[in-house]
């Protein structure tokens, strides 16, 4: 048996090499040429699979899933799901209750078990955390409203997977459920009590010390991966309490958070190369399904998920957004598919399909989000017209009549000291914004006036009266936000912040009052700007000469 178990671990260690060497030099070539990671670590895998033994394969894809899993669990803010839970819940209630049934009905149907038919119904229904959050990472640090609502039902989703995952996984191999349900609870009961009343003993015994603490958040993960496998269930479960444990406080932990990122990033390298190594070839009746997947995640997923926040009362812009970005088979969906394959009772076959699917839909997932988005946009326009969203409308504030106001777009570190120094100067101000906790927790407590939309959106600027103000500033530097203030029919002076100072000067050759990019001052730096024009209309011109000559000169352009 010691032989046996030093084979295995030969073996283990080989495969894991032969992952890295190919990793790496795919790396070598996405850096040297911008391209995407995830397809090229997916070709890797391709590369190896010939030659690397099956069961090596599931146990690393395993352990990739479970680390990464682990650090979704990590920067999880369940106070942002607090906010979207409601519709975040509409959505992932949809996707499981109706494509998944759909899938499973149409597997029946076809002859399949119904083991074979559950597994392709998970697979169809959730979605990928790992691809989504990567791909919207910069929506929910921004914290945009599709960002918000994606990660949401992302962790609803994994959530219900960690149930399926204890539920199949039992039923699978003969033990009892409850057993499996009340081993699970207890991991995120541990989970809650370390994240609320331990993990403050940890910061206490690191001291100052940053990488003592990441030593620590690893320690908890290895002692709830531990203490799975000696219950016997998944991994998964035991990494994504682990995750949920530990503290995401950026202010407080950011060395810490950024070492775990680290971890994190060397194994999703082991889990796309292994899930690439483990695709196979597939028979005629297995790619049928494959396609059944692919277009179920890839087409009537994004289509249900906009139906739904359209119905919800969301503008179609931030319904595709959130489509875009759970258009994938799910990291969970393959560990429950893993389960049922060493267990028995999921056909090799149709394992194959769903390795295939998740394969592939991670590959054109992060297309999607960039392309797809408009096009899942458009599509939706076209169906609803110019509907408005009636969110926007029951969510916003505005006085009737109002006229030569401020308008302000952004309520963050820019945008907030803005407005306090405009309302003590007796400005009225109106503010759009569209993070539902910023607005909840600061705007509505700031000013009377407010509208909670994307300020991408011409209604949005309907409902604040822009033609009736007399200035607008912007400290939302994303293109859209700018055609939107361009295309406006509005005598305000139009303030707007730009991702460059190249972009600052093609806005202000387009006709905007004035243009600026962020720096460390540009807080104090906008006060003042925004007081001259407000003083002094008549310096306007002026002002832009001198906003497009510190431009030029590599300044922020405030003057």
């Amino acid at each position: 048996m010691k032989s046996s178990g030093g084979t295995r671990l030969a073996d283990l260690l080989t495969a894991l090499a032969l992952v890295f060497i190919s990793a790496g030099a795919l790396l070598l070539v996405t850096s040297r040429w911008d391209l995407p990671t995830v397809p090229l670590l997916i070709v890797a895998g391709l590369m190896i699979g010939p030659f690397v033994a099956e069961g090596e394969l599931l146990t690393l894809a395993q352990w990739g899933i479970a680390f990464l899993v682990f650090g979704f669990g990590v920067r999880e803010d369940l106070t942002r799901v607090k906010v979207t839970f409601t519709d975040a819940g509409w959505v992932a209630l949809a996707q499981i209750l109706v494509l998944g049934t759909v899938v499973i009905g149409l597997a029946l149907w076809w002859g399949l078990s119904l083991w074979d038919a559950t597994y392709l119904g998970i697979a169809a229904a959730l979605s990928s955390t790992i691809v989504g959050s990567e791909n919207l990472r910069q929506a929910i640090v921004g914290r945009k409203v599709h960002g918000w609502l994606a990660d949401s039902v992302h962790f609803l989703e994994d959530l219900l997977a960690v149930v399926l995952v204890l539920v199949l996984t039992a039923l699978a191999v003969g033990l009892p459920v409850a057993d499996a349900l009340a081993w699970g609870v207890v991991f995120f009961a541990v989970a809650f009590v370390i994240n609320r009343f331990l993990f403050g003993a940890l910061e206490w015994l690191a001291g100052s010390s940053q990488e003592l603490m990441t030593m620590g958040a690893v320690t908890v993960l290895v002692g709830f991966l531990a203490a799975s496998e000696l219950v016997g269930i998944s991994i998964v479960v035991g990494a994504f309490a682990a995750g949920l444990a530990i503290r995401a406080d950026a202010e407080r932990y950011l060395s810490m958070l950024n070492g775990l990122d680290s971890i994190q990033s060397f194994f999703s390298a082991i889990f796309f190369v292994t899930l690439g190594a483990l695709v196979s070839w597939v028979g005629v009746e297995a790619l049928a399904w494959v396609g059944v997947l692919v277009v179920a995640t890839a087409v009537v997923k994004p289509g249900l998920t906009m139906v739904v926040l359209t119905l919800r009362g969301y503008d179609a812009r931030t319904a595709s957004r959130v489509a875009a970005g759970l258009d994938q088979v799910s990291e969970f969906a393959l560990v429950i598919a893993i389960h049922g394959f060493l267990a028995g009772v999921l056909a090799p076959g149709l394992f194959d399909a769903i390795v295939l699917a998740a394969a592939a839909t991670m590959v054109t997932s992060a297309l999607t989000v960039e392309y797809g988005a408009g096009v899942y946009e458009r599509w939706l326009r076209r169906l609803l017209g110019e509907r408005a969203p009636s969110r926007v409308v029951r969510e916003s504030r505005v006085e009737e009549g109002l006229g030569g106001h401020v308008i302000v777009a952004g309520f963050g570190e820019v945008g907030r000291p803005l407005v306090g120094r405009l309302l003590e100067e007796g400005e009225r101000v109106v503010v759009v914004e569209s993070d539902p906790r910023l607005r909840e927790e600061h705007v509505e407590a700031a000013v009377e006036n407010y509208v909670a939309g994307d300020a991408s959106l011409p209604m949005v600027w309907e409902l604040a009266r822009a033609e009736h103000a007399s200035l607008i500033v912007s400290t939302v530097p994303e293109p859209p936000v700018a055609e939107a203030l361009l295309g406006l029919e509005t005598e305000a002076v139009r303030l707007l912040e730009a991702v460059d100072r190249e972009a600052a000067l093609a806005l202000l050759d387009r006709g905007v009052e004035g243009a600026f990019v962020r720096d460390s001052t540009a807080s104090f730096q906008l006060v003042d700007d925004v007081r001259a024009v407000l003083e002094d209309p008549e310096r306007l011109e002026e002002v832009q000469d001198a906003n497009r000559r510190l431009l030029s000169l590599g300044g922020s352009g405030l003057w």
